[in-house]
């Protein structure tokens, strides 16, 4: 299938859609396709028999280069149960000339496949030079070693953990300390306290999440411009924040996508938060204000920063062209 063709028939799918493995790879595996339509071509993988997704996901790192793609494609290979692209993930994680976005996401990848054979190279990284790895690396070890191998999954409608979205969490909840939670001043307390492992302060986020309401969107809001130890678990606050899609913590997404002594894996998944928020009305004034400062910062100088503001803005512009149709 030509480029032209495949496009126009990719611009016509909606989430309910089923694409062939062939025209996922028409647009997924063509660098002169637009960003937004990538990656959707990328998300749909995650409905696809795992051969054919293990397949595209592995040869799109061969054709995708730039961090933002290289990073959500490590991160679809977790969460569709693609275990037999394990040890391409374990080669990113060794590869110190990759961005350390990539290397964090190829890591939590390998803890979402149950991948315990490579417990001793994420225990071998636990001590990299990078701090966003070794963090990773830490929750990582802690979630395989908590589940073993008893979990493995080879679909996205069976998550490993409690989460109500579609996703695998980075750790399991059940069998935290929080797992019967629901004192919010006490979660917070764990949230905010930056001397605990992280992997608590993580159980105590998802616990958070899990009560859910502007209260709890709040909270985590402010951890996540608050947070001055870990990049990795304030772009996990961002992250939880675009799932809940509360426009309570907007004000604090935004602070962070604008703060440019922030990292950059915060601020990316501070963009795409935005973007999530942004669909549930697209027309209402706080949506006005997401979309200014994603529009502000869809030339930022980082590459993965902007090339998230650009994604972002397709969310809202997607969700806005869906409720004009209905």
């Amino acid at each position: 299938m030509d480029k032209e063709s495949a496009i126009d028939e990719f611009t016509r799918l909606d989430e309910f859609s089923r694409p062939s493995a062939s025209l996922i790879k028409s647009v997924l595996l063509n660098r002169d396709v637009p960003l937004y339509l990538q990656l959707r071509a990328l998300y749909f993988c995650r409905d696809l028999p795992i051969e054919d997704a293990t397949q595209i996901l592995i040869s799109a790192f061969e054709v995708h280069f730039d961090t933002f793609m290289r990073h959500e494609i490590a991160y679809v290979i977790g969460q569709s149960g693609c275990v037999n692209a394990a040890k391409r993930l374990s080669e990113l994680v060794e590869d110190a000339s990759e961005d350390p976005m990539v290397r964090h996401e190829a890591i939590e990848a390998l803890a979402a496949l149950k991948s315990t054979n490579f417990i001793d190279l994420i225990r071998r990284f636990s001590k990299d030079h990078c701090r966003a790895v070794r963090d990773t690396c830490t929750l990582a070890l802690h979630s395989l070693e908590s589940t073993g191998s008893a979990n493995i999954c080879g679909c996205t409608s069976a998550p490993l953990s409690n989460s109500a979205y579609r996703a695998i969490d980075p750790i399991p909840l059940e069998s935290s300390d929080y797992s019967d939670s629901s004192d919010l001043e006490s979660l917070s307390n764990a949230l905010f306290n930056q001397e605990l492992p992280i992997y608590k302060r993580y159980e105590a986020l998802y616990k958070i999440r899990a009560i859910s309401g502007d209260e709890a969107a709040k909270i985590i809001g402010d951890a996540l411009v608050m947070d001055k130890v870990s990049e990795v678990f304030r772009h996990e606050c961002a992250f939880v924040l675009g799932q809940m899609q509360s426009t309570s913590a907007v004000e604090s997404l935004i602070e962070c996508l604008k703060n440019e002594d922030e990292e950059p894996m915060a601020r990316h998944e501070a963009a795409l938060a935005l973007g999530s928020c942004g669909c549930i009305d697209p027309d209402n004034e706080c949506t006005k204000k997401i979309v200014e400062a994603l529009e502000k910062y869809s030339n930022d100088k980082v590459k993965v920063v902007s090339d998230s503001c650009v994604v972002a803005i397709d969310y809202i512009n997607e969700s806005r062209e869906a409720v004009m149709a209905n």
